[in-house]
């Protein structure tokens, strides 16, 4: 059986595609951001109640603020590699 509307049914479908594409990207993202937010609070030794801290950081800063922290804490094992 042929579709009544071929374009508009060609049109859902790729835009059912696009949708579930960016919610991919989003779901990913997310988990990545929590696990830079995670190992930040771990490693500069956040307890649970103050974990907002880091949370309240965009994404930007976030990165920012874990590169630096991550250079510093761990500034023997990066030496160690150059």
């Amino acid at each position: 059986m042929t579709p009544r509307y071929p374009r508009v049914e060609a049109r859902l479908e790729t835009s059912e595609k696009t949708y579930r594409a960016i919610g991919h990207f989003i779901f990913h993202f997310s988990i990545g951001e929590f696990i830079i937010r995670s190992n930040l609070a771990e490693e500069i030794g956040l307890n649970k109640q103050h974990r907002a801290v880091v949370e309240s950081y965009d994404v930007g800063v976030l990165c920012a603020v874990a590169k630096e922290v991550f250079t510093k804490s761990r500034a023997e094992a990066n030496a160690s590699k150059a």
